[in-house]
């Protein structure tokens, strides 16, 4: 069996927390879409940011999607004790998003890593 490092185990996690997030939170009609969705096929030329305040896109044209705040994973150290651990926070977004029906859109994560975060000891 192989023997990931500590550093590929925990971008594994995150990238498969990331995923997870990204398929939970994302577009509520993914049984209509495609099983494969290259971005510039799914997303419109033109995309509207919404970023985490509360956001009425429904007068938008129908020309433009919508990429907003999902989710944002906060990469930082546990206590000024040490050996100090590497932590993972989830912070999901609060405030409300409202899109016209047939709109494209697309969950965004956003990653933070404090200045203080160390992935490893080395």
């Amino acid at each position: 069996m192989v023997q990931l490092s500590l550093t590929a185990r925990r971008l594994t996690l995150l990238l498969v927390h990331t995923v997870f997030c990204l398929i939970l939170r994302g577009d509520r009609n993914l049984a209509e879409a495609p099983a494969a969705m290259p971005f510039a096929t799914v997303m419109p030329r033109t995309v509207l940011w919404a970023w985490e305040e509360p956001e009425d896109l429904r007068s938008a044209p129908g020309s433009v999607g919508v990429a907003y705040l999902a989710e944002t994973l906060i990469l930082e150290q546990s206590g000024h004790a040490l050996p100090a651990t590497p932590t993972l926070s989830i912070v999901s977004r609060h405030q409300p998003l409202a899109v016209a029906k047939g709109t494209a859109v697309m969950a965004v994560v956003r990653i933070i890593a404090e200045p203080d975060f160390k992935d490893s000891t080395r």
